[in-house]
Parts: C-alpha cells; structure tokens; sequence
C-alpha cells in the first residue's frame, strides 16, 4: 500500500463517506416517506455504511488467499462501484446532472448550520481523548477501549485478518460484532494513519448522530427546536448527583473548580460517594460515546430504526421488507442494538394494530437476516477454546444492573432510588412529553399548536415510542445478554435515552413556543435541574488531554516485523505488543501488561490451557515433536528466548532458517525464527 499526499487521502476518505450515501439516495429516494431533508439523509447515510462495509468484508474474504492486503483492493473497489452507481442511478432519474445542479443552496441552509455545528461540537468531544504526538500515541483516561480496538484495525489493515480471528488469541474465530472496527480499518487501509482513522470515523459517525436527533424531532414533532432541545438533553445529564458534587461549595465557581477536579481520573467524576445507594452517572453522560466508539453508529441505527418504524404505515410490502432486512445486518455491527430494535418489532406486531401488518412484513425481512447472522456467530462460539460453560449461561435473567455497584442481590428500594436519582426532574419531564404525544389527534396541526406539521399524526406517534421505551427498559433491568457482565446493559440504557431526550425536548419546546411567559419561565428554571450534572461531570470528560502513553508508533521493531513477516503469520511471544500493532496475530498475549482491556471474547476464552500449549512448544524435546505442535497452533515465528534456546533445532539447520532480529521496548534484542520454515526444511 503506496502512501498518499494527505489531500489526496482525505478526499480519497470523503469519497468514501458520501459516495455510498448517495448512492442509496438515488436508489431508494422514491420509497422514503420523510419529510425531515435531515432525516433523509442520516437514513441514507447509515444504510450506505452498512452496505459499503458489509461488501468490503465480503469481497476482502473473497481476497484472502490470493492479495497480501486485501481491505485496501476491496475498499477501492467498492468505492469505485459506489461512484459509478450513484453516478448512473441519478442520470437515469432525471437524463443528466440536473437534481445536482438545480439544488439551491438557500433550501438547506439550516441542514448546513445544522452540519457545520455538529461536526465542530464532535470536534470538540472527541479530540482530547487520542492524539499522535512525536511519533507517538495517547490516549485520555477516558478512552479505554483504544487497546483492543487497535490491535483489531491492524490486523484489518495490515494483517489480512479474514474472516476475523482474536489477534491475541490467534486461530481462535472472532464471535463479537466487528464491523464498525472494520468500517474505521477502511479509512485506514485508503491512507490515514490509526489515530487520524479513529478521530474522522469518531467526529463523522457523532455528528450524524445529533443530526439524526434532530431529524427526527423534526419528523415526529413537526420542530427542529425540539431537536436541540433533546441535543442539550444527550450532551449533559439530568441527575440529582449536582446536589452531592455542590455540598460545601457556595460558589458556582467553587462548584466548577471542584468538577475540574476530576481531570486525572474523569471516570470517578460520574459515580456517587455519599449517598447511600449506588449510581453510576457514566450510565447517562457522554463517557461510553468516548469510551466505546462503536455505540455511536448504533445508536444511530436506533433513532432511524425507530424512524421507519413509526412511518410503517406509509411504506410499501417491498419497502418494509428490505428495510427490514438491512437491519438484520445490524447483528454484525452491535448486538445489543439488534435485539432492542427486534424486540420493538415484536411488540409493535402484538399492541399496535395500526402498524402490525406493516411491523409483521418488516419482521420477515429482519428476522431472516438476523438469525442467519446469530446462527453463523453462535457456530463460531462453539470452538474448542471457547469457554462453553460460561457462554451457556446467557443470555439470563438478572435484575442487579441498578445495584450492580454493590456486594448485594437485587433490591427494589436501591433500584428505585437509581432510576430517580439517575433522571432527576426529567422524569416529570418526560411524562408531560409523554401526555402531549397522547393529546395529539390524527390532525395537521402540529403539537405547538401552530401551522408546524407533524411528519407523523402524534396519536400514531406515541404507541410506538411507548413500546420502544417499555421493551428496552425492560431489557435493562431483567436480562443479561453478554457474559462479560450486566453491567453492559448501558449498551441499551444510552439509546434508550436518546428516545426519553427527545420526548422531554418536545416538552420543553411545547412549554417554550406557546401559552404565557410563566410557561417560559419554567424551561428557563428547568435548565438548571436537566443539565447541571452532566455540566459538572463533561467537565472532567472534555477538560482531559491525551495524557497516557499508549507506544511509539510507527517503531522500527513494528516496521521489521511487517517487512520480514508475511499477513497472515503468527508469532509466539512474549513480546506480543509489538506484533499485535503491526498487524499480525499471536499465539496468545502474554508476558506484558495489558494495553487497555481485552477484546470481549479474549475474556471467554480458556487462557490457561493455552498457556500450557505454549510451554508445551517450548519444552518440546524432539524436532518432530515441535513441528506437529506448532503445526497444529498454526504458528510461524517463534521468539527464540535467551535463557532457553531452542536447542531441538540442529545448529546446521538454524543458520538456514529465515530469522531477524527486533529490540523490544527495553532496548533488548528479541530474535524470531521461522519454526514452520525449519520444520518444513527438515522434512527434505
């Protein structure tokens, strides 16, 4: 893979981005039912990423044996494609350019302010918590799961990881959803470097995010004010823990001082010390946007999932059914998104008689899709290193996510506490949001009671939104679908709250644009409640700085390891830092402290037996002996250690085998051979 000039990869990039968006613009422009222009195109946006990266996963297995770097041949051919067909798809509406050329700017101003300041507060999010800096990388104390996603982007980019295995746990299949590492890995493989692929996919993914939010207040609500109303609302939190952070503080200054506090560690600013029950306020502010990129483009999925579900009524049979199953493919991009939006299908097939014949085809399209996607996962689950007594547990019930903090077994009081302290006054919030959806008649008048027009009647709109609401909180508190812990189950609280964000926007616009000053009187008094925690706890999220060093990149010791080493081998080491950022997998990470917690199935995985694997290979006592085990590992180089050279090699066989030589962080000399070289050499 040649480098580009840095212009030419970000238009490169750009492409990307866009091409495949308006591709399935042009494709489907005539069966999309919204008003929202917004809407529109986050829709088109997420079906384009979707499809673009599932094709560049298929097309890179297809690769695999016959290309070095297969993601980087596939990404350029499917961004070639996606040109073309948007391209001929858009002559073939209109015989030329025209749809192009007649837009008048004047028509989406708003969308471009809207645009504009999306990505600059992303900007603002984001970039304090990964940075490149003197050739080497850091991270924030925020962002956690830079390590293992790293580690799964190299080998994406640069070690031919198809169809994808654990890099630090090589051989063993991949059954965790790693498509939106493999969206970022494109980005990478098309010429920007691992931060700079991390920071645009990061900053582009959040602002569509907050455009979404807004499209659909403006579809559903008839109000783009509603909109950022409910952006405010996700950007802070409304909990009562402002109430501890201000005890012995007179000052708002005082107050703030004290939030800023929190820099060195802003993962203890969200939790609650003094009160007596547990809280962990992370749950509702930005952290997990920060810590765990791929829920972003998941809760995305969400809002335009909840979109064309509440317009099931305008959609065709064949509509429903491809929508439908393009979510299906959401199994593959998050789980936990997957079952939220199916178990909203189901509910809506069962409790909303205006939808369920439309719900039901969707569900025909979805479920398909979806189980083919499970079935395929749980397959691979089912490899021997899989630890098969713990994953036969889950999903299970599990009532102690609100109590999850504490030695105890689920408690009603503790959790009723959560939940109230965790939403603070925009729990009545809400409920009026709530009324006024209900109070809303199949009219054209909008919920303000002005010449605004609802995208959808809001009687219509408040089933669905109710069963959304009810079967994800439902998830929450009573199942645990990952075995790692229930505490995962944010994964569902975060989108669920961009729903109870919108509902509350729509009621304080309600209140803001119609009746007397004491009704904008009370928004302006609400502001306080709804926003001051989450005010105090971002403090210590976007005041950080990339303070951790995560390693040199790119180091002379990973550049050696690509130059000599071929994608597809595996090492055994002790040294797997190294290996693992330039892209290639190990037998198993060991000997070095952990980078950043470890990719979800690393956790399941029966760490101790393979451990012995390894000491087995070193302590083997026969030529033969070696070769069939590291045959059977499928491993290439092995680390020959110091203290124990691999002796059972013939010192007039060594000299021949491939070798080279490495130093690790330390400054030592690590030297690989290539055992799977020797092996075959003695067998002539």
């Amino acid at each position: 893979m040649k480098a580009l000039p840095s212009e030419a990869t970000f238009i490169l990039c750009l492409l990307f981005e866009l091409s495949p968006t308006f591709f399935v613009y042009y494709l489907v422009k005539s069966r999309l039912q919204f008003r929202s222009k917004l809407l529109v195109g986050c829709s088109c946006w997420l079906f384009g990423q979707i499809a673009s990266t599932t094709l560049v996963y298929y097309l890179s297995c297809a690769f695999t044996s016959s290309l070095e770097h297969p993601l980087y041949v596939s990404s350029l051919t499917i961004l070639i494609l996606a040109i073309i067909g948007a391209i001929y798809l858009s002559q073939r509406g209109t015989g030329s350019l025209r749809c192009v050329q007649q837009m008048k700017p004047a028509n989406y101003f708003s969308e471009a302010i809207a645009f504009i300041s999306a990505v600059k507060i992303s900007s603002i999010i984001f970039t304090p918590h990964l940075a490149i800096h003197d050739g080497s990388i850091y991270t924030s104390p925020v962002y956690w799961d830079f390590g293992y996603q790293a580690q799964l982007i190299q080998s994406f980019v640069f070690g031919n990881n198809f169809p994808p295995q654990i890099p630090a746990f090589s051989g063993v299949p991949l059954a965790y959803h790693f498509m939106p590492m493999l969206h970022t890995a494109v980005y990478a493989a098309l010429g920007l470097d691992l931060v700079g692929s991390m920071n645009f996919v990061s900053i582009v993914n959040f602002a569509m995010l907050l455009l979404a939010i807004i499209g659909c207040a403006e579809e559903w609500f008839g109000s783009k004010i509603a909109g950022l109303f409910a952006i405010g609302l996700t950007l802070t939190s409304s909990s009562f823990h402002f109430l501890e952070l201000s005890e012995g503080h007179r000052s708002v200054i005082g107050l703030f001082e004290y939030a800023l506090s929190f820099t060195n560690d802003p993962y203890l600013a969200g939790f609650s010390s003094n009160w007596s029950h547990s809280y962990n306020g992370n749950m509702f502010n930005l952290f997990y946007f920060i810590a765990e990129r791929q829920l972003i483009i998941g809760c995305c999925a969400i809002l335009i999932g909840l979109a064309f579900i509440l317009s099931l009524q305008a959609l065709s049979r064949a509509t429903c059914l491809f929508v439908g199953a393009a979510f299906g493919l959401l199994a593959d991009w998050h789980l936990f998104i997957t079952v939220a939006l199916g178990a909203t299908l189901s509910g809506i097939v069962l409790f909303d008689r205006h939808r369920r014949k439309s719900a039901a085809n969707m569900l025909l399209g979805f479920l398909p899709v979806c189980a083919l996607l499970l079935k395929h996962y749980s397959r691979l689950s089912q490899n021997e290193w899989y630890r098969q007594d713990l994953l036969g547990q889950f999903p299970s019930i599990n009532l102690n996510f609100a109590t999850w903090s504490e030695p105890t077994t689920f408690s009603l009081n503790n959790t009723i506490f959560y939940w109230i302290y965790g939403y603070g006054v925009k729990l009545v919030v809400l409920v009026v949001g709530l009324m006024l959806l209900r109070r809303v008649s199949d009219t054209t008048e909008g919920v303000g009671g002005s010449d605004r027009k609802l995208g959808i009647a809001g009687a219509s709109v408040f089933t669905p939104i109710v069963i959304f609401l009810i079967t994800s909180f439902a998830l929450i508190n009573l199942v645990q679908l990952s075995p790692i812990s229930i505490y995962d189950n944010h994964k569902w609280l975060r989108p669920m709250n961009l729903v109870v964000d919108l509902c509350c926007g729509l009621a304080l616009w309600h209140l803001a644009s119609t009746g007397s000053n004491l009704r904008r009187l009370v928004v302006l008094l609400l502001v306080l409640p709804l926003s001051a925690a989450g005010l105090m706890e971002n403090t210590a999220l976007l005041s950080t700085t990339p303070i951790i060093f995560y390693s040199r990149y790119p180091t002379p010791t990973i550049q050696a390891i690509r130059t000599n080493s071929s994608a597809g081998d595996v090492f055994l080491t002790e040294h797997s830092f190294p290996i693992l950022l330039a892209g290639r997998k190990v037998f198993m990470r060991q000997g070095e402290a952990p980078r950043g917690p470890a990719l979800a199935s690393e956790d399941l995985v029966d760490s101790l037996r393979r451990f012995r694997r390894s000491y087995a290979i070193y302590n083997s006592r026969e030529l033969q002996t070696l070769c069939r085990r590291i045959k059977e590992a499928g491993i290439t180089y092995i680390e020959e250690q110091q203290e124990r050279p691999l002796a059972i090699i013939p010192e007039e066989l060594k000299v021949k085998v491939p070798f080279f030589d490495v130093t690790n962080e330390q400054g030592q000399p690590v030297r690989f051979l290539n055992a799977q070289w020797a092996c075959q050499w003695s067998r002539t």
